[in-house]
């Protein structure tokens, strides 16, 4: 699917911050963008965006372009992480919607901050681009607002929960829709709850770039020149910037796995990986908080076979990472970082 390139307006009309007031989690009120904004691809104004409710159609939601239960409206703009997030081996295409006239905080560098009424959408396909599931996070007044639309056998239809489930096609293995709190186990240890859009992603050629946002005035940055410099290691920054996109929200200082004291996401502002504390709380470090039978190190220079941060990501069942949501291994990012900890001395 090819969509027409956004035009972001930087107005916001006393009717929208009426509307955006009136946005509360688990409402039935609309976020709305002015009625100055210009018409999407389907040649709409964006006036209306729906909040959904248990069992409501997707066609209610005010997301589609037109008559295809794929196809978005203009108005939320395509993005595309540097570091891919697995997606358990299906096809994910990603959205973000800002508010008109809003724009991303990045005041902290390391945290983007994103302005009520922003939406992000991930939409899962199968490899055939059967319809599994569309994910949406909204941030509300109050909080924020995960869900899932879940389609039909014969995608033609999907129905908006927060309960969670599985797939309705039969999928082997069966693809898990992950219930409300289930998201804000991975979602909540990015402050901005969002993940995939950073500094750090979107400097090092995430869709849009830094530099695109920063130019429409959609982003606050205090510093752009030592944002994500480029590495010599393109082995540690492959094996590494996976790790960051795919653990570093919950192994974290802000994350669920805080408490281990792995960090496995990298700064913005980081020049090399040799320097940095997903090393430093990796290599030639002890497992702390389980045991396994293969190794007492986390990594072990030089054998990726016999270190705990690649085996918990080779396998699925007992000790697995991700411990949730993923079923299907994710085997480039295997073979990065098995590569990386082999040049390891």
């Amino acid at each position: 699917m090819t969509l027409p390139s956004v035009a972001w307006p930087f107005s916001v009309t006393a009717r929208a911050r009426l509307l955006l007031g009136l946005s509360v989690m688990g409402s039935s009120a609309l976020l709305a963008c002015p009625s100055a904004v210009p018409p999407d691809a389907a040649g709409e104004s964006c006036a209306r965006l729906g909040v959904a409710h248990e069992g409501e159609p997707l066609q209610a939601a005010a997301i589609l372009a037109g008559t295809s239960l794929t196809e978005v409206r203009g108005c939320f703009r395509p993005t595309v992480p540097a570091f891919p997030l697995w997606a358990d081996g299906h096809q994910a295409r990603r959205y973000l919607y800002l508010p008109p006239g809003m724009r991303i905080d990045g005041t902290d560098l390391e945290h983007f901050v994103f302005p009520v009424g922003t939406r992000a959408l991930k939409l899962y396909l199968t490899a055939d681009q059967r319809p599994i599931e569309l994910r949406v996070l909204e941030r509300t007044p109050t909080g924020y607002r995960m869900g899932s639309y879940v389609y039909s056998t014969d995608g033609k239809g999907a129905t908006y929960t927060e309960r969670g489930g599985r797939d309705q096609l039969g999928l082997v293995p069966a693809h898990e829709i992950p219930s409300a709190a289930r998201c804000g186990r991975c979602h909540g240890g990015e402050p901005g709850r969002i993940l995939g859009i950073s500094a750090l992603q979107l400097a090092r050629g995430g869709t849009p770039t830094l530099d695109t946002l920063l130019s429409e005035q959609r982003l606050t940055l205090p510093g752009r020149a030592d944002v994500a410099p480029l590495w010599a290691d393109a082995v540690a920054e492959r094996a590494l910037g996976g790790l960051h996109a795919n653990c570093g929200h919950c192994h974290a200082d802000t994350g669920e796995k805080a408490a281990m004291g792995l960090i496995l996401r990298l700064d913005a502002t980081a020049r090399d990986g040799a320097a940095s504390r997903l090393v430093a709380t990796n290599v030639s470090v002890a497992l702390t908080t389980m045991s396994l039978a293969e190794t007492t190190q986390r990594v072990v220079p030089g054998a990726p076979e016999r270190s705990g941060t690649w085996l918990t990501l080779a396998r699925r069942g007992k000790d697995q990472m991700p411990d949730l949501s993923t079923q299907v291994r994710n085997l480039q990012l295997e073979e990065e970082v098995a590569a990386w900890i082999r040049a390891l001395k």
